[in-house]
């Protein structure tokens, strides 16, 4: 399942409360055309990869948080473990969000 997340306050809580479970946030934005083409993927990765938590945020309406993980451009994808972000993938690249759960898990 992905969850959308609206505020940086919400976002903290869900990081503090995952412990060492991986996070990966997807960063998009409406107009943007590969963030709406990759995310029946990343919805299909979400079920495939049950041990890691995917979140959503859409930059325009969360600025605070695309600005506190430095996202300038759509998609983004960010790895978080243990509170860190511990790799990125930015684009709509297919084969390298695949990469990056299968990575992950």
């Amino acid at each position: 399942m992905v969850k959308e997340v609206e505020s940086l306050d919400e976002l903290m809580k869900i990081i503090d409360e995952a412990g060492s479970k991986t996070i990966i946030i997807d960063f998009f934005a409406e107009w943007c055309g590969p963030c709406k083409a990759i995310s029946p993927k990343v919805a299909e990765l979400a079920k495939s990869h049950p041990s890691i938590i995917v979140l959503k945020v859409d930059v325009d309406k969360a600025e605070d948080i695309g600005e506190k993980y430095e996202v300038t451009a759509m998609p983004t994808f960010k790895v978080i473990k243990n509170k860190q972000v511990v790799d990125t993938v930015v684009g709509g690249n297919p084969d390298r969000v695949v990469d990056l759960f299968d990575k992950h898990k």
